[in-house]
């Protein structure tokens, strides 16, 4: 809802009706109108609908507020004129239908009737639901057109925007075509000419107009010409082309219009989107199929080369194993049967990659014969039971013979069930292998199930896929060309049959082939093809072998300087794990592991001089084992060189970056690996030699020496460190919280926020308190600079240590006797000096609070008092103190000298000492927190702070006596404090808390109707100004008792004055008061004036009887003036210490003084003392003595 702008709003009609001047205009003065006319009008303005009125002739318009809005900016000026005149634009349209009703006498009503009309300074396309009805006179004419009208241009334009938004989104429905959907929604817009006039669709690469090039490089829309909206069609993140409209001049721009336009764009963007991603991903597909099929043909021309070479290279080997006229020796023979063993493996890659080849092109048929599938598969089956058997399972088999022959391709069928059986033992580490074989009716079931490792859901729809490789899939061996699955796959489906797999990850893994039952030719029944099942028996073994390995050590001539290193061989595959260990154990010592935890536990077990690790295993791999050795400070200068299938510039630099020494590819050459392994041993060498001897000279250095990393765990220490924290180097790393911290929550926090910010500010020196290994407490001095990163990247922090704890323990002892000594000096009273000296003691020993006890003065007497506990936290009784604190208090008074309480092992708990003071005997017991050493500085410390302590209760002492005597002058030199009724006094001294000084007041009755009252300021404070202002009260009291007048008195203490030292320049204010006359008569001796405030609140300052101070030479005599006192006036004696402050005139003081009399001149006089006290004291003490004295005149009815 728009709230309405009250300040802004055009006056409503019947205000504008008023003030218009009808005189002027066709109507004539209002008096003067036709009765139906103005009874229409009374009508129209009290009416919520839109309403207009035509009258006479000239059709004057008249309309009421709710028709204003929808003539814009026609209004005001169209009331009282001719329509002609603010209707133009429409007059063709609006003439005729008022000229209509007008000569028929009839009504006329329409729906959406459109109406051009110009009310926000273009010519704007309007409809309107109307109603013109004739206002007939009493002469039976028609006098005027009222016209009931409602706009419905919004409706009308919503709803033909929705039908064009709607067939756009049937028509396009379905299509995928670019071109197509720019010509169907071209065809679409052009059915709505009145939004939009002319509409076109530019797609990009068919239209070469800079201004449009420019709309779909911004994405954003544009004016490329005037009346032209250019908009730019999305597809995905790029723009596919550009929506260009020629915008209807009588609809607004903007708001409903422009949102409509938006959403045509986005209609035709989201279609051509998902038409452009649906292209994408044909032409993707198909790009996918041309790369398979040219990636299966490079491997079949491949494969097609590679069986001449492997034919020499196998045939050879063969023979050499076969020929009985000249054997090999046993090396030999091992040497061959690893050449052997892996011609056949890629012998056999070679064959299933040719079959893809053949499938693909129709050439590999089955050659179905009719077999007894149980009993075949169960003779397969078994053939592969040694490798069952060696890799630790139970081969389980359900393969009855079955009733009917199922014709298939027998060498096919051996290669589907071995792929399966061999899959099954490299991914199944524990458990058994199942084979079963049933029949399901016209088809018959086979299933190798195994309790493996399981293969993860999502991974399952991509294992029939050519050359995927479920990664991270772990199991006995990572090899593997990603085929084997794909190739059983193709095969079973040359059988008519399927196979399907069910899996669940840590449960194990079930195949399943259905087969018909088919046909073909009978053929007797045949053994399995022992060379097919050697092949997979050898891959299997491989997988299964143990890791000794013979390694017939020579006489390591290659080795050099690095004879007698020892070499870590991991590899997955076992002919290169055996292969690595016989090449590279002629020249050093080698161990082997099959895979990366395996090697882990090995290094832990004895760490060697170099691991040459294979990058692809099952489990940790190459890069997994990496990490771990560099992640580990024990074993992050391990020199690793890494083996890998990957040739290639990129595959060497992501291997050297993940932290590897070297880098090879295979195939490799022997003398090749030979040398990279001695050069890094070498390498390796000098890094361990520059090491020990960076070593060894750190740990000559006195101070400790050790480096932190970015997180602040402490990476490696000298031998001075550890001495000094009492943790050596065989516990690091140390990370943050270090065990040497205090494990006080105290400390915690500086602590974490002084590492945090020496790590962040790039170093810095601090003092730290540590506790070492043996429990002990020191303090060390830390310097932390950061030095240039390693070569991973790491930042890192070098730093020294040193202790310091005697430097702190003597700074901390200046700083609690310099301490101790202020937090006496500040103390007068001896609570006060007790209480601040058993809190310092103790901090000073980070123990608890002192005890302090005294005995009684007369030790000679026989049966002496026990002593007193003076000061304790909590309180306590000598009864209730320990017994070895009461022996070492007592051994103190009598010794002189302090005493340490130590328990067996000679830590101290406590420690007692006499305090220096004259009487009575006294003494302190401080009890530790926690056992400590106590060196014998600290037993001086102690000693010389229970003197300060003696000394400071002492004075406290003669302070309290001093006090005593200060207050008993005070009670006899101040004025009365039985006062008469109606007065109240108050005097707060400058010096605390001797509550005597300079300024005095006194009240003395004179006689029944009479009391003189005076308020005195000596120069000066504290007793001495007390003693002159004792001998002046005495002398004013003395001469008022002599009726000598205000005047006159103070005439005589001018003489009086002259004689008594320290009396110069005294201020003083003497006034008698007439009760029963209701006067005051006052003299005033340079003192701030009296002021009086009358019950009404009016006050006046009384300085008209104002003469200079005492003994000050002046040429004339003492004034004396009178004031009346009016009943229930209040009247302020006081002296300037009430009114001075800092910063301030004496007279703005005066103000405020008398502005507070005001304020509580309805308070019974002692109230007022107090508030004004409270009020004008400044709170942060004051500098001056302060006298108040008020009185109160008697005869007001109600006030006190």
């Amino acid at each position: 809802m728009v709230e309405r702008d009250e300040a802004n709003l055009e006056p409503d009609l019947r205000a504008l009706m008023a003030a218009l001047d009808w005189s002027a205009t066709g109507l004539g003065p209002r008096q003067a109108w036709d009765p139906q006319l103005s009874a229409v009008v009374r009508t129209m303005l009290s009416s919520r609908q839109q309403m207009v009125l035509f009258w006479g002739p000239d059709k004057i318009a008249l309309y009421n507020d709710a028709y204003a809005p929808t003539i814009g900016a026609k209004h005001p000026r169209a009331l009282g004129m001719p329509a002609r005149e603010n209707w133009g634009e429409l007059w063709e349209v609006l003439d005729p239908l008022l000229e209509r009703v007008i000569g028929t006498g009839e009504s006329f009503w329409a729906e959406d009737y459109p109406f051009p009309i110009e009310r926000h300074g273009f010519l704007e396309q309007t409809y309107f639901d109307i109603s013109y009805d004739p206002v007939v006179v009493d002469s039976g004419a028609v006098g005027g057109v009222l016209c009931l009208v409602t706009e419905t241009t919004g409706r009308v334009l919503g709803e033909r925007r929705m039908r064009t938004l709607g067939e756009l989104g049937t028509r396009l429905a379905g299509l995928t075509d670019v071109r197509r959907i720019s010509e169907v929604a071209a065809a679409v817009l052009a059915d709505n000419p009145e939004d939009l006039p002319e509409v076109a669709i530019r797609l990009l690469g068919r239209d070469d107009d800079p201004a449009l090039l420019a709309v779909a490089d911004s994405g954003a829309a544009a004016w490329p010409a005037p009346g032209t909206l250019a908009l730019p069609l999305l597809s995905a993140s790029s723009t596919a082309g550009v929506l260009v409209v020629r915008v209807n001049p009588m609809l607004e721009v903007g708001g409903p219009y422009r949102e409509f336009l938006d959403l045509l764009a986005a209609t035709i963007s989201a279609v051509l989107s998902r038409a452009v991603a649906q292209e994408q991903e044909r032409l993707r597909a198909r790009a996918l199929a041309e790369l398979d099929r040219a990636k299966t043909e490079l491997f079949a021309n491949i494969s097609h080369e590679l069986r001449t070479p492997l034919t020499l290279i196998a045939g050879p080997a063969e023979d050499a194993l076969t020929d009985l006229d000249d054997p090999p020796g046993p090396r030999q023979r091992d040497r061959l049967e690893l050449i052997r063993r892996n011609a056949a493996r890629l012998r056999r890659m070679v064959d299933n990659i040719l079959d893809f080849t053949r499938i693909e092109s129709g050439a590999l048929r089955p050659e179905p014969v009719g077999t007894d599938l149980g009993a075949f598969t169960h003779a397969i089956a078994m053939s592969f039971h040694p490798a069952v058997d060696r890799a630790g399972l139970d081969l389980r088999l359900d393969c009855p013979r079955l009733a009917r022959p199922v014709y298939v391709d027998r060498e096919m069928w051996q290669r589907i069930l071995l792929n399966l059986l061999s899959n099954a033992v490299k991914f199944t580490l524990a458990g058994h292998i199942r084979v079963t074989v049933s029949e399901l009716g016209e088809r018959v079931a086979v299933t190798v199930a195994d309790t493996g490792l399981g293969i993860a859901e999502d991974q399952v729809p991509l294992l029939f896929r050519r050359f995927h490789r479920v990664r991270g899939a772990g199991g006995r061996s990572q090899e593997g060309t990603g085929i084997g699955l794909a190739l059983v796959q193709e095969l079973v489906h040359l059988h008519d049959g399927e196979i399907a797999v069910t899996s669940t990850p840590g449960v194990g893994t079930a195949f399943t082939i259905t087969l018909p039952h088919g046909s073909g030719a009978s053929a007797p029944a045949e053994g399995v093809p022992v060379s097919t099942v050697d092949s997979y028996l050898d891959e299997a073994y491989g997988w299964t072998d143990d890791d000794q390995v013979d390694t017939e050590a020579g006489g390591w001539a290659l080795a050099g300087r690095t004879a007698g290193a020892t070499v870590l061989v991991v590899e997955d595959n076992a002919d290169l794990r055996g292969f690595l260990a016989r090449l590279l154990g002629a020249h050093w010592p080698v161990t082997v592991a099959a895979n990366g935890e395996q090697a882990l536990a090995l290094i832990r077990a004895r760490r060697p001089d170099l691991v040459l690790s294979d990058v692809t295993m099952p489990g940790l791999d190459g890069f997994g084992l990496l990490a771990a050795l560099r992640g580990n400070p024990a074993t992050e200068q391990v020199p690793v060189i890494l083996l890998s299938a990957r040739a290639g510039e990129e595959a060497a630099v992501e291997g050297l970056s993940a932290g590897a020494d070297d880098y090879v590819v295979k195939p490799f050459s022997s003398l090749e690996l030979i040398a990279r392994v001695r050069s890094t041993l070498e390498l390796a060498r000098l890094r361990t030699h520059q090491t020990a001897w960076r070593a060894a000279l750190v740990d000559a250095l006195e101070d400790g020496f050790f480096t932190v990393d970015a997180d602040g765990t402490m990476l490696e220490m000298n031998a001075a460190c550890g001495t000094i924290l009492g943790y050596g180097a065989e516990g690091l790393p140390y990370a943050p919280p270090y065990p040497w911290w205090p494990t006080d929550p105290d400390l915690a926090a500086e602590r974490d926020r002084v590492l945090a910010a020496a790590l962040a500010g790039g170093g810095g020196r601090h003092v730290l308190p540590a506790r070492r290994a043996d429990g002990r407490d020191i303090w060390v001095s830390i310097s932390l600079n950061r030095v240039p990163g390693l070569a991973d990247g790491r930042q890192v922090f070098v730093g020294t240590l040193r202790e310091v704890t005697a430097d702190v323990r003597a700074a901390e002892r200046d700083q609690v006797q310099a301490g101790f000594g202020a937090a006496l000096a500040e103390v007068t009273g001896v609570e006060q000096v007790l209480d601040a000296g058993v809190r310092w003691l103790g901090r000073a020993w980070r123990g608890e609070p002192a005890v302090v006890v005294s005995w009684p003065p007369d030790l000679t007497s026989t049966a002496p008092d026990a002593p007193e506990v003076l000061a304790a936290d909590p309180p306590t009784t000598w009864a209730d103190l320990p017994e070895r604190a009461r022996i070492a208090l007592v051994a103190a008074r009598t010794t002189r000298v302090p005493q340490v309480v130590t328990d067996q092992s000679g830590a101290a708990l406590g420690i007692a000492g006499p305090l220096d003071t004259s009487a009575p005997p006294t003494a302190a017991w401080v009890p530790f927190a926690h056992p400590t050493v106590l060196p014998e500085v600290d037993r001086y410390l102690f000693s010389a702070l229970c003197g300060q302590f003696g000394v400071a209760l002492s004075r406290a002492r003669s302070y309290e006596s001093l006090r005593t005597v200060s207050e008993t002058l005070q009670r006899s030199i101040l004025g009365p404090t039985n006062l008469p009724e109606g007065f109240a006094v108050r005097y707060e001294p400058a010096v605390s808390p001797l509550e005597v000084g300079g300024d005095w007041y006194d009240v003395l009755t004179l006689d029944a109707d009479r009391t003189a009252v005076v308020v005195g300021d000596c120069v000066g404070r504290g007793l001495a100004a007390a003693s002159v202002m004792g001998q002046l009260r005495s002398a004013c009291r003395a001469l008022l008792l002599r009726a000598i007048g205000p005047a006159d008195l103070l005439a005589a203490l001018d003489d009086f004055a002259e004689l008594l030292p320290g009396a110069f320049c005294t201020t003083l204010f003497c006034a008698v008061i007439d009760h029963r006359r209701g006067e005051l008569v006052y003299s005033s001796a340079g003192h701030p004036p009296a002021i009086v405030v009358g019950p009404g609140g009016d006050s006046e300052l009384l300085n008209r009887g104002t003469s200079v101070p005492l003994a000050v030479p002046s040429t004339g005599p003492r004034a004396e003036a009178s004031v009346a006192l009016t009943p229930g006036c209040t009247l302020l004696l006081y002296t300037d210490g009430l009114v001075e402050r800092r910063g301030e005139t004496l007279d703005e003081g005066m103000a405020r003084a008398a502005e507070a009399l005001r304020v509580n001149r309805e308070l019974d006089p002692a109230e007022i003392a107090d508030k004004l006290l409270v009020e004008l004291l400044p709170t942060g003490g004051h500098d001056d003595d302060v006298a108040v004295l008020l009185y109160r005149q008697p005869g007001l009815a109600g006030r006190p």
